[in-house]
């Protein structure tokens, strides 16, 4: 058995500190994060790596970076363009729609009552209110039966 008390990394020779160590042994010594690292990647799936040898890892890191180093990725086919979708009555499915107006928002209490509390001036308050703005609702009506709604 290798020696234990070793405080260099027995695949990569780089001096062990708290900062750098493994929970990873090989033939009893711990092995660096880099080489730890290294080695869940060149053996796939195992979590223990008591039954493997220092030369045996050191050829199955070497390998996969050789195949690492060949690998060529298959390009990313592009995603189809996004149809916007065209807009429907909800209630028969026509398209045969026309859009009659956008939704007029009026006077605001909410942003009025808002405004007024933090001014401490329930003439801020109105104007605030005022400014209730546009939704960005538009009302359609439908040609095939008549019916009006918001999209």
């Amino acid at each position: 058995m290798a020696n234990t008390t070793s405080n260099t990394c027995p695949l990569c020779g780089r001096v062990l500190k708290w900062s750098n160590i493994s929970l990873n042994k090989l033939e009893g010594r711990r092995v660096c994060g880099s080489c730890s690292e290294k080695l869940s990647k060149a053996f796939p799936g195992r979590f223990s790596f008591k039954d493997v040898t220092i030369d045996h890892a050191k050829k199955q890191i070497q390998t996969y970076n050789e195949n690492m180093a060949n690998y060529t990725p298959t390009p990313e086919q592009p995603k189809p363009a996004k149809v916007p979708k065209k807009a429907q009555c909800p209630k028969c499915h026509s398209t045969d729609i026309e859009p009659i107006g956008q939704k007029q928002k009026s006077f605001s209490v909410g942003k009025a009552a808002v405004g007024g509390a933090l001014t401490m001036n329930p003439g801020v308050g109105l104007v605030t209110g005022m400014f209730g703005g546009n939704s960005r609702k538009v009302q359609f009506y439908c040609h095939n039966c008549g019916k009006i709604f918001k999209r």
